[in-house]
């Protein structure tokens, strides 16, 4: 696979810089499901390597890590499919002796994508580039120094050209930053004269690469791979948050985009600390409150997580009782809530419908399912089961979705009233006579669209009454 990685050279020798032991851009790795697997599969790649903490989620699962490779810090987070791992941000690392790079390059190209062979090449006497079993790419060299991990960007399509301006950019706003060399492209190359093959720069302390390629890569940045920037102060958030988006877009919870389609989260420490509280209640009041905004606000976080009432972030809200007797043997009714397909019959008010519908139905699984309006918007909810007992009882979250089955807080889609982030669904079965008599209980609505609420039930019940 022809590449600009053909050009690359190792970093300047004799100039080094001492490590950053208080790492404050984290590499923020986002998986589909197999974030402990990664962990577990990288710390025993790379030595001097361990799993620091784990974060769980609702069904128990690692939803989140931190962990540490030769030394150095990354996240994994579990999330789903939205995003995909590209080449234009990989990482670099440099080995001081062959067998050191053979070894690794066994373990990560193993159900892998090799991109360029592990060979001797013009600019190194051994280097190879590939993918992961995850997807994450790798670019592996010999050099005098010992093993080091960089982020390497690859500035390509629109953004070709672009990558002295971005280091420019990235070490005007973070401290202790400077670019350290740029080698560039003379007439021999194919790629334009003067743009990038090789750089190195410094990001308060940490090593970073950059290179332009006009090659046709059928990639670009991904938010996959963002930069986790540790923010100890709201100014330092207010700061780096409007630098940082600056010709770029503002984000969701933290996130920022910049003017080159890097994804940055600028985030303070102690949002992870509320959110792995023992006290889950804190916790999900914190974690409600963080959905709703934008830019981070240290203060809100602090009050949704003392519970302060007068930050209104809180609100205990209120259940929906519905009592509905169905001229349909238990095993109907309890299949019209358990099966897929026939779900799709009847769930939804009046005129709406119900295209979508995954269901796991096991404790712990999981339920995604869509309604569409008349109108042609589509909205999305999920949940996961918390007691299942057949053709007696079901006990499940309910949330807000985006397709994938993240959860998204209401005002997003732009729901009237106060929602929690979790509401619960409990229905009962019980057959007497060749009728079922079901009784649900939804709790945690906000009171002023109980009564909505209620309606869209029975109407939805109306039609699973006919199926």
């Amino acid at each position: 696979m022809e590449t600009a990685y053909q050009t690359n050279r190792a970093p300047q020798e004799g100039r080094s810089e001492p490590v950053n032991r208080d790492q404050l851009i984290t590499p923020f790795l986002w998986f589909d499901g197999k974030a402990e697997e990664a962990m577990k599969f990288y710390i025993d790649v790379f030595k001097n390597s361990r799993i620091v903490s784990t974060m769980p989620g609702p069904d128990g699962s690692i939803m989140s890590g931190t962990f540490e490779l030769n030394g150095q810090e990354f996240i994994a987070f579990n999330a789903g499919p939205m995003f995909t791992f590209t080449p234009a941000i990989s990482f670099f690392v440099t080995c001081d002796s062959k067998d050191e790079i053979d070894q690794l390059w066994a373990k990560l190209s193993a159900d892998g994508s090799v991109f360029m062979a592990l060979d001797e090449y013009p600019f190194s006497k051994r280097y190879g580039w590939l993918g992961d079993k995850f997807g994450i790419s790798w670019q592996l060299m010999l050099s005098d120094s010992s093993q080091q991990i960089s982020p390497s960007l690859l500035f390509v399509g629109k953004q070709h050209g672009k990558a002295e301006e971005a280091m420019k950019f990235y070490t005007s706003i973070l401290p202790n930053s400077h670019i350290v060399q740029i080698e560039r492209y003379d007439e021999k190359d194919k790629d334009p004269t003067g743009t990038v093959k090789y750089a190195s720069f410094y990001l308060n302390g940490q090593n970073f690469i950059a290179m332009d390629s006009s090659l046709d890569h059928q990639f670009t940045f991904s938010a996959a791979i963002s930069f986790f920037i540790k923010c100890r102060t709201q100014e330092q958030i207010d700061e780096y948050w409007e630098k940082l988006s600056l010709g770029g877009e503002e984000q969701r919870c933290g996130w920022v985009q910049d003017r080159y389609g890097v994804s940055w989260q600028i985030v303070p420490p102690v949002l992870g600390e509320m959110l792995d509280d023992p006290d889950r209640k804190r916790a999900n009041r914190v974690m409600d409150a963080m959905l709703k905004m934008d830019k981070i606000i240290i203060k809100d976080l602090e009050r949704a997580f003392s519970g302060d009432s007068s930050d209104d972030q809180s609100h205990p809200g209120e259940d929906l009782l519905i009592t509905r007797t169905f001229n349909l043997p238990v095993r109907t009714v309890w299949q019209a809530w358990t099966d897929p397909e026939t779900l799709k019959k009847w769930s939804g008010p009046k005129d709406y419908t119900c295209p979508d519908a995954f269901i796991d139905l096991r404790v712990g699984g999981k339920y995604l399912s869509s309604m569409l309006s008349p109108e042609g918007h589509k909205f999305w909810s999920t949940g996961e089961y918390k007691e299942i007992v057949p053709n007696k009882k079901l006990s499940m979250t309910d949330s807000f979705s985006d397709e994938h089955g993240n959860i998204v807080a209401a005002a997003d889609l732009n729901m009237p009233g106060d929602w929690p982030l979790d509401l619960t669904i409990t229905v009962n079965f019980e057959e007497s006579d060749g009728k079922t008599v079901m009784n649900l209980r939804h709790e945690g609505l906000p009171a002023e669209i109980l009564e909505d609420c209620k309606t869209g039930w029975q109407q939805s019940f109306d039609k699973l009454e006919r199926i």
